[in-house]
């Protein structure tokens, strides 16, 4: 390591008040603590050193423990990370002839200028400033293949609002990076090699909007790009059946399977899944705990936990060896492996792991993460079978808090959150409180999910079951219990026009 100095900011890397940061290959050094990213691009990179002292500076800029600067590190790093490979993808493949091109040059000046000051919101907005300059300008006239600078364009955004949680705009780029595609004359032919690179690239482009809705929670539309994107990748590397995309598309589709209570079809896929990954990656490897993970998750579902336990004992076992105790995928590890016990009623053995993992995800993903909500909903759960309703009540409200503000009012993570919050009012008798909060969760599961998902035919029992307690004598007077409506129609969405998106040649 090179000493550098920056006015009266001097060691081994960057320090300021007292912090210093350095990069040692993998590791990023706080203070003589080695940080790993659990990143391996950050083979590829040496972090600017403008980088390195903002992220000293905010940590001295606030009161933070040590642990605490860790983690922010850690996590400054790998959002660093994220947005600077796109950036690298975005460029490295660019003809000569538009990489001199003095648009495309201030284009990337500004994109490794905001990356590395970390304004990271700036990314898609310089982005799309450029993609319409491009479109309408004769940039498109110096080489024949232009068009793949406006797909890797698309493609970034794509996944940069991906990485910030904005799903429905993620699946619209993946859309518009499929439009820009050539399609050669011979678009089923995959003995032509410009039919296997449109092939490759739209089932990417279809994996990639595939995902993005299952996450936003629009499964029709997910299912509808998830489906052909495994059938072409399956044709495309059919020398190959371990091919990790077709391990990808076969893992995205059984997840979206077992969201619509598909468990059938989800079991063989994900088992494909973790023979890919075992063989591919390795046993102990990250992406096979993940497989494991689904696995166990899937069987859990299906009450079979005899199947389900080893899997999640084994899952924990490799994040704490590989990616170590405080890191977000070892807390969804302790966390589904609580749920568990929970399910077999071993509260002694599920009330510890819920509690490191809620304090591990509030620390490194933050206070109002999804997964944070996921943490606080559990606990509460377990408290709430042990009639501690005290203990339960505001956790069920942060939980509710958090996912209408992150996730929206409408998805189905939301209705789990009401319903479970109206489940409690209904415990203590409190029957005001709990009928519109279990209302609003059929209304949601019926809207996004259907009557035949498991979320909606449990959620609509328990709204008939309050509306019998409610008439038994001795209780509460009954409020005025208004019926389930359907929602009006609203104005048109991102995910209302990828509907639309198809073309025949496709299928």
């Amino acid at each position: 390591m090179n000493d550098k100095t920056f006015g009266d900011l001097h060691i081994e890397g960057i320090s300021y008040s007292n912090i210093t940061i350095q990069q040692a290959g993998r590791n990023i050094i706080v203070n003589g603590v080695a940080v790993d990213t659990y990143n391996a691009v950050l083979e590829k990179f040496t972090i600017a050193d403008q980088v390195l002292q903002r992220i000293a500076r905010d940590c001295a800029a606030q009161k933070l423990n040590e642990i605490q600067r860790l983690l922010l590190v850690q996590r400054e790093i790998e959002a660093y990370l994220t947005y600077a490979q796109q950036i690298k993808e975005l460029f490295a493949n660019l003809p000569e002839s538009i990489k001199a091109q003095p648009t495309i040059q201030e284009l990337h000046t500004d994109l490794t200028q905001a990356t590395n000051d970390g304004n990271y919101q700036q990314l898609p907005d310089i982005m799309e400033r450029v993609i319409e300059l491009l479109t309408r300008s004769s940039l498109r006239e110096l080489h024949p293949n232009f068009w793949y600078v406006l797909y890797r364009l698309h493609v970034a955004r794509a996944k940069l609002f991906e990485y910030k949680g904005y799903y429905e705009k993620s699946a619209w780029e993946w859309h518009k990076a499929s439009e820009v595609l050539p399609v050669p004359p011979y678009k089923n032919d995959l003995t032509r090699s410009e039919t296997r690179v449109f092939r490759e690239l739209y089932s990417n482009c279809l994996q990639g909007a595939g995902a993005a809705s299952c996450q936003a929670g629009y499964y029709a539309e997910a299912q509808k790009c998830l489906e052909p994107a495994l059938q072409w990748r399956e044709k495309l590397y059919a020398g190959n059946p371990n091919h990790l995309e077709i391990g990808q598309s076969l893992n995205s589709l059984a997840l979206l399977y077992e969201d619509q209570g598909n468990y059938a079809q989800a079991l063989p896929l994900l088992k494909r899944v973790l023979d890919i990954h075992e063989k591919v990656s390795g046993t102990e490897h990250p992406d096979t705990a993940t497989s494991l993970n689904n696995l166990a998750v899937l069987y859990q579902y299906q009450g079979d936990y005899a199947q389900a336990l080893p899997l999640f004992q084994r899952v924990l076992a490799i994040h704490e060896k590989v990616l170590g105790a405080e890191h977000p995928d070892t807390a969804t590890s302790l966390n589904n492996l609580a749920v568990l016990y929970q399910y077999q009623s071993d509260y002694a053995q599920a009330l510890p792991l819920l509690q490191r993992a809620l304090a591990i995800r509030e620390k490194v993903s933050g206070a109002e993460h999804p997964d944070t909500a996921t943490s606080l909903n559990n606990l509460a759960e377990l408290y709430q079978d042990h009639g501690d309703y005290v203990q339960a009540l505001p956790l069920l409200q942060r939980a509710l808090a958090i996912r209408e503000k992150v996730s929206g009012a409408e998805h189905p993570d939301t209705a789990t959150s009401l319903n479970n919050l109206a489940e409690l009012y209904q415990d203590q008798g409190d029957y005001a409180q709990a009928l519109p909060l279990l209302q609003r969760a059929v209304e949601i599961a019926k809207k996004k999910l259907g009557k035949e998902h498991p979320n909606y035919k449990m959620s609509y029992q328990n709204y008939q079951k309050l509306l019998n307690e409610m008439q038994q004598p001795k209780t509460a007077p009954k409020p005025n219990a208004a019926p389930i409506i359907e929602e009006p129609e609203k104005p048109q969405t991102i995910i209302d026009k990828l509907k639309t998106w198809g073309r025949k040649w496709w299928k």
